[in-house]
């Protein structure tokens, strides 16, 4: 008769394993009891709830930005139209991605990867309403609210560059712990433009620099890139 023997390390990775297999396919199958079904189904219950709340707090920032956008751009256009601007309603909306992060110093001790999306509605040459929902620099989902002023310009060959501040509200908290000036954030911000190009899809395009200074006593200097494009 042919046995087999395997360690209890082992043995409680096999029942994860064998209990994670029958959840995802929707069959049945009895696990060993004891100790290891109890600790396989306190990691299961653990990483499902994790990402349950990361998809609600990914879906109540994407829902506040939707909306506050949803909110303003109709009162855009009747600004638009009662001044006469030519600029179309589009031609004022531009959307970053942020796809880098650098913290300095001890990048090690924060996150580096910062997803989210932002939405700039210009008011003005220098003023725009700010919107976004990212993963913070502590793993926490952040919904930011507020206006961004940006008001010293250059011209440089091809392209357009653009600096000023950003300052407005933490609206769901995700600072809190760590901000001593919370709900309030601020950020110093470059726009590069590619201004001049044939192909109107490169005169869209840019490159959103956003340098978030450090908390007083803890904290690093985060400077964010971002994939910016604007929609008109």
């Amino acid at each position: 008769m042919l046995r087999v023997r395997t360690s209890p390390r082992r043995y409680r990775i096999g029942a994860l394993h064998m209990r994670g297999s029958s959840i995802l396919s929707g069959k049945l199958c009895h696990p060993p009891t004891g100790v290891e079904e109890v600790h396989a189904r306190s990691v299961l219950w653990r990483g499902f709830g994790a990402m349950r709340r990361a998809f609600q707090k990914s879906r109540a920032g994407i829902i506040a930005v939707l909306g506050f956008v949803y909110i303003f751009l109709p009162l855009q256009a009747l600004a638009g139209e009662a001044t006469g601007d030519p600029l179309s309603l589009l031609s004022r909306i531009t959307v970053d991605v942020p796809f880098f992060t650098r913290h300095v110093p001890h990048p090690e001790l924060f996150n580096n990867h910062n997803w989210g999306a932002f939405v700039d509605v210009a008011l003005s040459e220098d003023w725009s309403i700010a919107t976004g929902d990212f993963i913070n620099s502590y793993k926490r989902a952040t919904i930011f609210a507020g206006l961004a002023w940006m008001p010293l310009r250059a011209e440089l060959p091809h392209v357009q560059a653009r600096a000023g501040v950003m300052f407005g509200l933490d609206v769901n908290g995700g600072y809190r712990p760590y901000n001593d000036v919370n709900p309030l954030l601020g950020a110093f911000s470059i726009r590069f433009t590619g201004d001049g190009f044939e192909n109107d899809t490169f005169n869209r395009l840019g490159i959103a620099i956003k340098v978030i200074p450090p908390a007083p006593d803890h904290g690093s200097t985060a400077i964010n890139f971002a994939l910016s494009y604007k929609l008109g």
